[in-house]
């Protein structure tokens, strides 16, 4: 009976470590592991997510329960080297941020790469180093490829890609994330509804244009975009709000009109270099008999 407690007292005590290792994870170990951070996520195909360290060998930026993820502002998660051990990408991992050291990789949002890594074994990797005034740090192509060099006074360099000396013919690796970042530029408008008027020319114009921004990729510039309305025929001018913000790649303008009647006048909207002229609009009537909408005469003097 007394063997039999003890069996169960061990297999009871076993359980809970076990528990207690996937709910809190060592340090530094598998923390978040459980955590679907979304899109981002390293390739774990073929030698797409390894890294090479004359020091320290081969780094794993998929090892299996490491989360690795790379976002707009940060990378996060957990890379893995047989001879360091478990490298964390984020102080958020485990909470230490407020409690320990507040440390991550940082992403500005275009793919540049910098801030330290952290490992138990060998102290902290520089994610942008610079040598001689150049800047051998880590980017990330708009296809999501990796290149440059991380560095750390226990592992030397850190290559992130074959190309990076050209020993892509004998080892072909490099690390690959599915997360792309660009800079957007916008190179696309189009004029989604076409401005027209009728009756008097102090009216603002019946249909107000809407104008959609999208960028080099076919992707909705971000919301605030601002696209500036300006005439582009005829010898009046624009009266009104003459720029709008963007919203869900929209720039929506709400009290456009024109300034002289009995002429047809057409807008173009610019963002960026780029523009787009709407079709003809008018000419608007100068019988204003039913008055103006839009706006107010100028006081005559008495």
């Amino acid at each position: 009976m007394k063997q039999f407690l003890i069996t169960i007292l061990l297999i009871l005590i076993v359980v809970a470590g076990f528990v207690a290792f996937f709910s809190l994870g060592p340090a530094k170990y598998f923390l978040g592991a459980f955590i679907n951070w979304g899109s981002g996520e390293i390739s774990s195909g073929n030698y797409d997510h390894y890294a090479w360290s004359d020091t320290a060998g081969w780094i794993d930026f998929s090892p299996e329960l490491g989360n690795v993820l790379l976002k707009d502002n940060e990378m996060s998660g957990y890379v893995w080297s047989e001879n360091m051990g478990w490298i964390s990408l984020n102080c958020s991992n485990d909470d230490s941020c407020v409690t320990g050291v507040d440390y991550k990789v940082i992403n500005d949002g275009e793919g540049n790469l910098s801030g330290y890594a952290w490992s138990d074994t060998v102290g902290w990797i520089n994610f942008d180093p610079i040598y001689n005034s150049t800047d051998y740090g880590v980017k990330v192509a708009q296809d999501g490829t990796f290149s440059g060099y991380a560095w750390g006074e226990n592992t030397g360099w850190i290559s992130f890609n074959c190309s990076n000396d050209t020993s892509c013919a004998t080892v072909n690796y490099k690390v690959v994330s599915d997360g792309q970042f660009y800079s957007q530029v916008a190179t696309t408008i189009t004029i989604q509804t076409q401005p027209s008027g009728e009756g008097c020319y102090r009216n603002i114009l019946s249909t107000q244009p809407q104008v959609l921004v999208q960028d080099q990729h076919g992707q909705d510039m971000p919301d605030g975009t601002i696209v500036t309305a300006s005439l582009s025929g005829g010898t009046g001018s624009l009266i009104g709000t003459l720029t709008a913000a963007t919203s869900n790649g929209l720039a929506t303008f709400s009290n456009l009109g024109y300034s002289i009647p009995n002429q047809s006048f057409s807008i173009s909207f610019v963002s960026g270099s780029y523009s787009a002229d709407s079709n003809a609009v008018g000419p608007l009537s100068s019988d204003c008999s039913a008055g103006g909408l839009g706006f107010a005469r100028r006081p005559t003097k008495q």
